[in-house]
């Protein structure tokens, strides 16, 4: 009889079963690894796209909270025979310098520099758009919630209250979008430590705005130097962010105006600071104003960060509408209507304001006066529609995302 052996595999078939059950194995978690990756990027981008469309919600309600007759004003101002009303508070856009030229801005004594942004390979970023615009004004709520915050009593002692106007500011530092809110107390005329909406009229009583005089208006804090000519320190911060504001030492006089550890072409996708060695990193605060020990154990910390509406960004550009044009324009356009005139005051930047009549009271500005005895607001025009485009980006995916908001104003 034959004999029958048990049947077995040989070494080198389980070997050949092994490396095959392996590539397989590898392919399945590669394939996996693969879904699992593009699912998390596209929740990543969806969560960004979310956080983009809340941000331009909230705009939006702020924007229609503008007192309409703001719009117009400057047309009453530079009309001898209008009236006047400074009850409303006030409307104010400042034009960046990079806004005019997509890819070079101007400095104040008219010389183009290079557009400051870069990608890691340290070349000119055509994702960044223009980040250094600013929109602050004064909202009415007619109906609705107020606004609530913190607000000083007449024992100069901070309590939470509710207020039905408020001063709201939207801008961006490195690459976050800031929107500071300060409540108006129009029940406190007769203080002169209290703002109400008749006194915010006045550039100088504004949130970020210097109180000196230089080049006999009120200049926001962060422009420019008006010894040198140059960008200030402000112009690269911005506005103060809350973090800084409610520092137990804040004081902006204690920054330091030397420009000399400045980094010139930050990257808004890694390192978007232009003083990364005296900036937070994650916040852009500045760090003499967080990283006092005391300050961390200050009941206020917790509000740090509550201006924040939005990171990663790429663009914060404001555009006014121009008639001549039928489009949306940046201040200072030249050939339009929104040229860089600037009226009697060529040291003003780019600013479209509400302005005041209390300009042209007394002597004080008596060399900016045209015949009329005005003195002028920096463009007479007034606000038909102003548009709004914020750009940011997913870290994960690294996903472009975009959201244009356009406000029209009725006369």
């Amino acid at each position: 009889m034959r004999s029958f052996y048990p049947v077995a595999y040989t070494l080198v078939e389980l070997l050949v079963a092994l490396t095959l059950s392996l590539l397989v194995l590898l392919a399945v978690t590669t394939l996996l690894s693969r879904v699992g990756g593009a699912m998390n990027d596209a929740r990543s981008a969806m969560g960004t796209s979310a956080n983009l469309h809340e941000a331009a919600i909230l705009l939006r309600q702020d924007l229609a909270r503008i007192p309409i007759g703001l719009a117009t004003k400057p047309r009453d101002v530079a009309n001898p025979n209008a009236w006047v009303d400074d009850r409303h508070g006030y409307l104010e856009i400042i034009e960046g310098p990079n806004g005019v030229f997509p890819y070079i801005y101007r400095d104040r004594t008219g010389e183009l520099v290079p557009h400051p942004y870069v990608n890691e390979q340290g070349d000119f970023d055509p994702t960044v758009g223009d980040v250094d615009d600013i929109i602050a004004f004064t909202a009415i709520v007619k109906v609705g919630v107020p606004f609530r915050g913190l607000i000083a009593n007449e024992s100069n002692e901070l309590q939470i209250a509710e207020r039905y106007a408020a001063e709201i500011i939207w801008f961006v530092r490195g690459n976050t979008l800031y929107r500071r809110v300060r409540l108006i107390d129009d029940q406190r005329t007769n203080d002169p430590d209290v703002n109400t909406l008749t006194d915010l009229a006045l550039r100088e009583r504004r949130f970020g705005h210097d109180i000196r005089l230089l080049n006999g208006f009120p200049y926001p804090l962060y422009l420019f130097d008006d010894v040198t000519n140059t960008p200030g320190i402000w112009y690269y911060l911005r506005m103060p962010t809350l973090e800084e504001n409610i520092h137990g030492s804040w004081n902006p006089a204690l920054i330091d105006p030397d420009l000399s550890d400045l980094n010139p072409n930050p990257d808004l996708w890694e390192q978007p600071h232009f003083f990364p060695d005296r900036q937070d990193r994650k916040s852009g605060s500045l760090t003499m104003f967080t990283d006092n020990p005391q300050f961390l154990d200050d009941p206020r910390h917790v509000r740090a960060g509550e201006d924040v509406v939005l990171t990663n960004v790429l663009s914060f550009d404001i555009k006014v509408w121009c008639p001549d044009e039928r489009d949306y324009v940046d201040l200072g356009t030249e050939g339009t209507t929104w040229d860089d005139s600037n009226n009697n005051q060529p040291l003003l930047p780019r600013t479209w304001d509400s302005w005041t009549r209390k300009y042209s009271e007394g002597d004080d500005y008596a060399d900016h006066k045209n015949a009329d005895g005005i003195v002028m607001p920096p463009y007479a025009e007034p606000l038909e529609a102003i548009q709004i485009t914020i750009r940011c980006f997913d870290p994960a995916s690294r996903a472009i995302k975009q959201v244009t908001i356009v406000h029209r104003f009725k006369d």
